[in-house]
């Protein structure tokens, strides 16, 4: 497995636990679900707790050095940016190319809206 470093640059990507909810009770929610979420981008620490930027959200909020790790990247072809779109499911759109509206229960179509 990773084995967590002692500390993490300002400025650096690093990928966060999620927290582990104590309340609930039975299985786990599944074998498939994503452990960790990110990247996100550390804007500095004091001690052992790290102020993260969430890049899509802009917020910022406080985690344990324990629950990050470390986000491995080729810096030429990979931007944290778009990682972490994917990660909170969220996409680009660059065109709309059909849209149907519905009024009145009547379908109408309206082409390239631009």
């Amino acid at each position: 497995m990773h084995s967590p470093l002692s500390e993490f640059a300002k400025g650096s990507y690093v990928l966060e636990e999620f927290p582990s909810n104590p309340l609930r009770r039975g299985p786990k929610e599944g074998k498939l679900k994503p452990t960790l979420r990110g990247p996100l981008r550390v804007v500095g620490n004091a001690g052992s707790a790290y102020k993260l930027l969430n890049l899509i959200t802009g917020k910022q909020h406080v985690s344990h050095i324990s629950r990050l790790r470390e986000f491995v990247y080729d810096k030429l072809r990979t931007n944290p940016r778009d990682v972490a779109l994917r990660d909170d499911n969220e996409f680009v759109v660059e065109k709309i190319l059909d849209h149907k509206l519905i009024r009145g229960g009547k379908k109408t179509r309206e082409k390239d809206i631009s």
